[in-house]
């Protein structure tokens, strides 16, 4: 980037920031999420941005240094609450909804990954604001494949072959004429399940006939496409619709999961900004750009706002982009892909999507109006940056018998080694280090089988090829889970637990 782009991107994100000076005289700003880092973001354009967590995790420590974070389990002075882990619960509980109420004068706004009815209701009753769009939206309206699969084909976007199958039993009896059709293995999803939860990689009749009680009416078969899986950002704006340049998915990565005891295929595991470069031609991002453009137009006319998620399969043989899924919601490149745009020198698109949301004057209005071009423009640059969830990999329940600090670490003859404090990928400071946080666990934390631990983030690749990670990601990832040193719960240990928990 040249110094005089740079200096533009300054005098941009300066006049952002002016925009929500004014916009905190009228608002207070809230994210709501499990952890706090799942919430980081806003703090780079929002000056006094606000967290509400409902866990305290080690990184919070560090966090809190920037950033003023609410947590429920601190303030209850309670290792685990004896509710779902989700924002639902954060944002039901009297001691969350007395602190939020203690900033009078100012109507709350809350940023969150997804809304759920019971919380619609409590914003609602209360007259605060939620910066997402209606729980109709998502897994029966956009976020159901058979539903956005029917979209797509009205609106002529090519989506990858394959057939709607009102019984699943068919496709057993069947089975020949589908392997004919779209040859092996076959691609079963169901419609509303996501997270690699739903979707099966089938070689026979007999994988089919066990994975058969997780269908129902209604379920898609696929044609298996050989190649890696893009995504990209959307966000339907009042000014137009934003874009991010986009990145390859990590999936079925065994440093992440253990895939043997994980029903399912296509599990998400994260990002590689740093390996997408260079991989898309012209003609594949205009493809992609068309498509995110053209379903942004569609989402609006349906008043939709905000953030959306588009998955991609890329058919490596015939060089076509085909689209998957649509996911109407923040999404898990979150909060790194803002970090990475912070990083990178960019507005970030979660900025568009909070203002989306917002009753602005008619001079900041005007104002996004003249310079949404430009911000559209540095969004479609390549980026640098990647990230790796690591999860439970033992086959049961399993404690960590060591405290990992949060922070930035490097691999030094082998050895996992920690060099200094952080929390962002913006502490970040050369491609050999690595930021460990999201959810750093205490010293015997335990974990349901493939239960989520902690995230990796690096500015280095951690990708070898679109299917397995760099020797290095593989070493430095595996130094993690040694430091953490997991080991099963026995089985009274694992009732003595439920019984303290519940």
């Amino acid at each position: 980037m040249s110094n005089m782009a740079k200096a533009r991107n300054k005098e941009l994100h300066k006049i952002i920031q002016s925009i929500f000076q004014d916009l905190e005289k009228r608002y207070v700003f809230f994210g709501l999420g499990v952890n706090a880092f799942n919430r980081l973001g806003p703090e780079f354009f929002i000056p006094h941005y606000k967290i509400l967590s409902l866990r305290n995790p080690l990184e919070n420590r560090l966090i809190k240094k920037r950033v003023s974070i609410f947590s429920l389990e601190k303030d209850m002075q309670k290792s685990h609450i004896n509710a779902p882990r989700n924002s639902n619960t954060l944002i039901k509980h009297p001691q969350t909804q007395a602190y939020i109420e203690s900033f009078e004068n100012r109507q709350p706004v809350f940023l969150v990954y997804k809304p759920f009815l019971a919380m619609e209701k409590i914003i609602q009753k209360k007259k605060w604001l939620l910066v997402a769009n209606p729980y109709r939206f998502g897994k029966k309206l956009f976020e159901n494949k058979i539903t956005f699969r029917k979209i797509a084909q009205d609106l002529n976007l090519s989506v990858s072959p394959g057939e709607i199958v009102k019984d699943p039993k068919n496709i057993l009896k069947n089975f020949g004429k589908f392997k004919e059709r779209y040859g092996l293995p076959l691609v079963i999803q169901h419609p509303a399940r996501g997270g690699g939860r739903g979707t099966f990689f089938i070689e026979n009749q007999d994988q089919f006939r066990n994975i058969l009680p997780n269908l129902e009416n209604n379920t898609l078969a696929l044609k298996f496409i050989h190649g890696p899986s893009p995504s990209i950002t959307g966000c339907v704006t009042p000014w137009g619709i934003a874009y991010t340049y986009p990145q390859y998915q990590i999936l079925d990565q065994p440093e992440c999961y253990n895939l043997k005891t994980k029903i399912g295929n296509g599990l998400w595991c994260g990002h590689d900004w740093t390996f997408s470069k260079n991989k898309f031609t012209k003609q594949i991002l205009d493809s992609i750009y068309e498509l995110v453009v053209k379903i942004g137009e569609y989402l609006a006319k349906q008043k939709y706002r905000g953030i959306f998620g588009l998955d991609f399969i890329y058919d490596q043989k015939s060089q076509k982009i085909y689209l998957v899924e649509c996911n109407p919601r923040l999404l898990g490149s979150f909060p790194v892909l803002t970090m990475v745009q912070e990083n990178n020198k960019e507005i970030p698109i979660l900025m568009l999507h909070i203002l989306s949301f917002l009753q602005l004057s008619k001079k900041c209005d005007n104002v996004m109006r003249r310079i949404f071009p430009e911000i559209l423009s540095t969004m479609q640059q390549e980026k640098t940056g990647a990230q790796l969830v690591l999860h439970n990999q033992k086959k049961c329940w399993a404690r960590n018998q060591k405290e990992i600090k949060p922070g930035i670490y490097c691999m030094r003859n082998g050895q996992l080694t920690f060099i200094r404090k952080g929390y962002s990928l913006c502490d970040l400071k050369k491609k050999e280090e690595f930021l460990i946080s999201d959810g750093v666990p205490y010293k015997s934390t335990a974990f349901s089988p493939n239960r989520r631990i902690v995230r990796f983030i690096t500015l280095n690749k951690v990708l070898k090829n679109y299917k397995k990670l760099t020797p290095w990601a593989h070493q430095a990832t595996q130094a993690v889970y040694q430091s953490l040193e997991l080991k099963p719960i026995r089985f009274f240990k694992i009732k003595k637990f439920f019984n303290n928990f519940l």
